[in-house]
């Protein structure tokens, strides 16, 4: 249901839906093109409207007592519905279809067992010495922050109660939600040596339904159609309008500590298709961090081209020799400083693709230009607007072919 949803609440305008049908309840004072202004009708509003909707985000905000949603929310509240009844109503007003999947009992039971196991886990945490001393003392995680991401550790003896994945015993674990904005629960968790284990992380398997899976659980978790720390990052995210993307579990826990909390991690080094829809469908502004070196460098261009792809403008900060989580711990999550060194190292990433694409061709004759012209072409294939342009103009002046 989760994408049919999605694409119900991007398919109908909540300005336009407020001020045909809502006209009497909620009249606005101000409109225009992005933007509607009214009085809240959740508290004493009677000076300056201070009840917003945005049409970039299809969401509305009261900056005065802080209620905000979307249309469905709206709905719900001025109908006196439950969710579906609510989407319904906007269906059958504006006609655009919803459908709604009937709940998966398996899916359901497995999202159950698995929050079960990360309780246990986070009990078994609280009487470690062992894990407080490595997640605590060695890399400066304080309680509210291993609480909130659900941080535990397995039994010296798992194998002993779960089978249906190996190499966990004595590991931390970090549960992956499933990237819903609210009552997320897990889908998946990876288990990290305390030590020296190789290999340093395992994760639970995907259910693609391949063979020896039980079928009924099949979709239920993909990696890489989930984002680490999706759901505690949601609101922020939407208030903020950008996302920090970074590569490992670590790395969002410690952006989090130092106050900077609309993080999330890809998991790796690859952005999915998947995960690129999880984050259009709440901003379309990305702030990519990665190592700096050959291979970060390397993994960052594939990850702006996928965002370039979903029309997700996008900075990079490259690190040198770190990474966000490191960085943190060295400054004693400090967030401004930390905010210091990336606001040093930001680069737009048309600028960082510009230079990674023309590096090896700048000052060289005519044919070793046009190969540089070659390797730009399929990014500019999904550029538009002034975002091409600027691409374009940057490309042929580090060429100088203007």
């Amino acid at each position: 249901m989760g994408s049919d949803i999605t694409a119900f609440k991007n398919a109908v305008p909540i300005i336009d839906y407020v001020d045909k049908y809502y006209r009497n309840v909620i009249p606005f004072t101000d409109r225009c093109s992005q933007y509607a202004s009214a009085h809240c009708i959740w508290h004493e509003d009677i000076n300056s409207p201070s009840l917003k909707f945005f049409a970039k985000t299809n969401t509305f905000k009261c900056f005065g007592c802080g209620k905000e949603g979307d249309l469905i929310d709206l709905v719900q509240h001025i109908e006196k519905v439950p969710f579906k009844e609510a989407c319904m109503i906007i269906s059958g007003n504006t006609g655009v279809p919803i459908h709604f999947e009937p709940v998966n009992p398996h899916h359901e039971a497995y999202k159950e067992t698995m929050d079960e196991h990360t309780r246990r886990y986070w009990r078994n945490y609280q009487n470690s010495y062992q894990a407080r001393q490595y997640m605590e003392e060695k890399r400066g995680f304080n309680k509210d922050t291993l609480d909130l991401y659900r941080i535990g550790l397995t039994d010296a003896q798992e194998y002993k109660i779960r089978n249906d994945i190996g190499n966990i015993s004595n590991r931390i674990t970090f549960p992956i939600l499933e990237p819903k904005a609210y009552n997320a629960k897990c889908i998946g968790i990876a288990y990290r040596g305390l030590g020296n284990e190789s290999p340093k992380y395992v994760n639970d398997m995907n259910q693609d339904g391949r063979q020896g899976q039980d079928q009924n659980l099949s979709g239920i978790f993909i990696k890489g159609n989930c984002l680490f720390g999706y759901a505690q990052a949601y609101s922020r995210i939407r208030d903020f309008n950008h996302i920090i993307l970074v590569e490992g579990y670590t790395d969002v826990l410690s952006l989090y500590q130092s106050g900077i909390k609309n993080a999330v991690a890809i998991m790796g080094t690859q952005l999915t298709e998947k995960q690129a829809q999880l984050i259009k469908n709440v901003t379309d502004n990305a702030i990519l961090i990665m190592d700096g070196d050959t291979a970060g460098r390397l993994a960052a261009a594939k990850i702006l081209k996928t965002l370039f792809r979903y029309g997700i403008c996008s900075k990079i900060v490259l690190l040198d020799g770190t990474d966000p989580a490191d960085l943190c711990l060295r400054h004693k999550f400090n967030g401004q400083a930390v905010f210091n060194v990336f606001k040093k190292t930001v680069t737009d990433s048309c600028e960082f693709i510009v230079s990674s694409l023309v590096a090896g061709y700048e000052n060289t004759v005519s044919v070793e230009r046009r190969k540089a012209l070659s390797a730009a072409a399929e990014f500019m294939d999904i550029m538009d607007g002034n975002e091409l342009m600027l691409f374009k103009n940057s490309l042929y002046k580090r060429l100088d072919m203007r």
